[in-house]
């Protein structure tokens, strides 16, 4: 960041706090209305159990326009040895990679996975994903502008939730000074932007060299919703782009009018 001045030994703090919940609702409603028929006729189903507890089932209806297919898996979120995983590239948000590959990549002893859904938007050169995108609680892509998409996800009780995508405050406190953080694990591109990227991303930022980036240790708190993180400043990086990530560290990318003016350290 072209005005920060601080010596390495700064310590920053990052918090962020949901500011809307997402309404509650259940994520199998058009499956159960084909079923039903309340607006097709099913002239064929079939049903084969995936593992204990999750089914799947293959529905073939006559629409008013047409044929139509319904693929669908049902199973019950509060059964301890099934769980909804996000897929990712080589365990990474950013690259290319097709369900089937993902899936692969988190198939493993103790982790089998069973099936696996195209269950987002994404950037067709980068593979970010467009939407809110997290897992274990973890913010893996940060949400869009408020409510420009819809998100769908479960809490830790099984009950599943649906709706707008919620608005999230990216503080950034440094020396008495609070900071916006624009965004989490996106392309920063040549815009206004204050970003933060974690290892989680890929294994760099991807990012030109317009703007500066600090790398930093996280001291203590993790990526999620209402946690603070403590970090300390381990490099400048002016002018320079496409910063390494590892695990531990995080990443704050800069360009144009959101670089943080001449902040003190008290």
């Amino acid at each position: 960041m072209k005005q920060i001045r601080q010596r390495l030994a700064v310590v920053l703090s990052l918090c962020m706090i949901w500011s809307t919940i997402v309404s509650a609702g259940t994520s199998m409603a058009m499956a159960s209305s084909a079923a039903s028929g309340s607006f097709a006729k099913v002239t064929d189903e079939r049903k084969m159990e995936l593992a204990p507890g999750a089914n799947y089932t293959w529905n073939n209806m006559e629409l008013p326009q047409g044929q139509e297919k319904v693929h669908y898996v049902e199973f019950d979120p509060k059964n301890p040895s099934l769980d909804l995983q996000p897929g990712m590239t080589d365990g990474k948000v950013y690259g290319m990679a097709g369900v089937t590959k993902m899936a692969d990549n988190a198939d493993k002893a103790g982790n089998r996975v069973i099936a696996a859904i195209n269950g987002d938007f994404y950037d067709m050169t980068t593979g970010v994903p467009l939407g809110l995108f997290m897992g274990d609680g973890e913010i893996l892509v940060s949400p869009p502008p408020k409510w420009d998409w819809y998100a769908y996800g479960l809490k830790k009780d099984g009950t599943s939730i649906y709706g707008l995508s919620p608005e999230l405050k990216r503080t950034l406190h440094i020396g008495g000074k609070d900071y916006e953080i624009s965004e989490i694990n996106r392309m920063r591109e040549n815009a206004d932007k204050l970003s933060l990227f974690t290892s989680t991303f890929y294994t760099s930022t991807k990012t030109n060299d317009i703007g500066d980036e600090v790398i930093l240790d996280v001291l203590s708190g993790e990526v999620k919703s209402g946690s603070t993180l403590k970090l300390k400043v381990a490099e400048i990086r002016k002018d320079k782009g496409d910063s390494p990530l590892a695990p531990g560290k995080v990443v704050l990318s800069a360009s144009g009018n959101r670089e943080p003016q001449n902040p003190r350290v008290n």
